[in-house]
């Protein structure tokens, strides 16, 4: 289980019912909007699209386990982060954002967002409560490269540089990984993991 977090303040829950008003409310003014405008031009062929967004959404919150805790990976609690910042804190203006945002030519977890169950996830998240899920960290050996006793992957904290050494635990190396961190910190990651060279050994809570 990770850290529990809110991004409402207080109690950090907010009325399901409200949430569901809300969008009750965003598919009449969109409505509205496809009533006041041409058929065929970009006003109404948005608000066609909305129409369908806000109704998949309203059937998403109708099927959410409320007031359950979800618990949500790191990267999901940084889209959360980003998109209250940026919406000041409207779950479904939240809601929008990742949407848009979130793109599968620039974000290799786009896929975890396609998929239903995740989006439910992220929905319960952004209207109460969150867990952020404590990922698994790793001593990392690269194989075939330096000697056994010389081939822990580290990181230098001031340079942001990656090397081989013995096993350290100086503080200005970084020797424990999460794969996710290595995935966005280090460019040679994916050629390394996919060639097999890389051996993972579990490192236990201090």
């Amino acid at each position: 289980m990770g850290t529990t977090v809110s991004i409402w303040g207080g109690n950090g829950i907010m009325d399901l019912a409200e949430v569901k008003e809300r969008l009750a409310m965003k598919i009449a003014q969109a409505g509205r909007e496809v009533d006041e405008s041409v058929p065929g031009n970009i006003a109404y062929d948005e608000a066609k699209v909305s129409i369908q967004d806000y109704r998949y959404a309203l059937d998403l919150v109708g099927e959410i386990d409320y007031p359950s805790k979800p618990v949500v990976p790191q990267f999901v609690a940084d889209w959360i982060t980003i998109a209250a910042l940026n919406c000041d804190y409207e779950p479904i203006r939240m809601a929008e954002w990742i949407a848009d945002n979130v793109d599968e030519d620039t974000d290799y977890h786009f896929d975890w967002l396609e998929n239903l169950d995740n989006q439910r996830l992220l929905l319960t998240a952004l209207i109460s409560n969150y867990e952020v899920e404590k990922e698994t960290e790793y001593q990392v050996k690269v194989k075939g490269i330096a000697p056994d006793k010389k081939n822990v992957l580290r990181y230098h904290k001031n340079f942001g540089l990656f090397g081989l050494a013995g096993v350290t635990d100086v503080d200005m190396f970084k020797t424990k990984f999460t794969k996710e961190w290595l995935k966005d910190n280090w460019s040679e990651y994916e050629a390394y993991n996919n060639a097999g060279l890389l051996e993972f050994e579990e490192v236990e809570d201090e």
